[in-house]
């Protein structure tokens, strides 16, 4: 998540409108305006990179851990890739 926010930063800093000191121009929100005519690249690079795959490397969860933890038949689906099931009982 930190790798996505400096590279769209990066990008907001590259497209952005700047005041006469090179300093991002914000609005009262803290939003940046993309200067118009690069509105299409910013737009190309920023859908790029929130279309990245990226990997995470995680160690699963032991069944063991979850025994005092309340889970739906749905939330269990969903967490199956994530949790360790030990076959040997």
């Amino acid at each position: 998540m930190q790798e996505f926010n400096e590279t769209r930063m990066a990008l907001i800093k590259k497209y952005g409108e700047k005041d006469e000191n090179g300093e991002l121009i914000t609005d009262d929100k803290g939003n940046c305006k993309i200067i118009t005519e690069n509105v299409e690249k910013f737009s190309a690079e920023l859908n790029e990179l929130v279309a990245a795959e990226i990997e995470i490397n995680a160690n699963k969860i032991k069944m063991d851990d979850l025994e005092n933890v309340d889970f739906t038949p749905s939330e269990m689906v969903a967490l199956e890739p994530f949790i360790e099931i030990n076959d040997e009982e």
